[in-house]
């Protein structure tokens, strides 16, 4: 049974613009494995799983970029709206108090 989850809620436009360049980013370097879509729900996804740093990410060399990316990928379980194997981006910070206590 999975999760319901209300895409592109919560989100301001900033980061609705910077989850569509790191797409974008994804894409240029071959690592948008299944469509840009997909990858679009997954990030928005990890964005909220992990509280993404999406400037840190946009900024990262290619080689950080593509390990959080191609990780989110791999570790993402679609039908739970879970992350499997411990996965954890190098660009995640710390929930927030009030996130936790959800």
């Amino acid at each position: 049974m999975s999760k319901n989850f209300n895409w592109g809620e919560g989100m301001s436009e900033m980061t609705k613009y910077n989850v569509n360049a790191i797409v974008e980013r994804a894409e240029e370097n071959n690592i948008a494995f299944l469509g840009k879509m997909s990858l679009l729900m997954d990030m928005e996804l990890a964005y909220k799983h992990f509280n993404l740093d999406l400037d840190k990410l946009l900024t990262a060399d290619d080689f950080n970029f593509a390990h959080d990316v191609c990780g989110i990928q791999r570790h993402i379980d679609r039908e739970n709206l879970d992350f499997l194997n411990h996965f954890l981006p190098r660009c995640s910070r710390p929930k927030k108090k009030s996130e936790e206590e959800m």
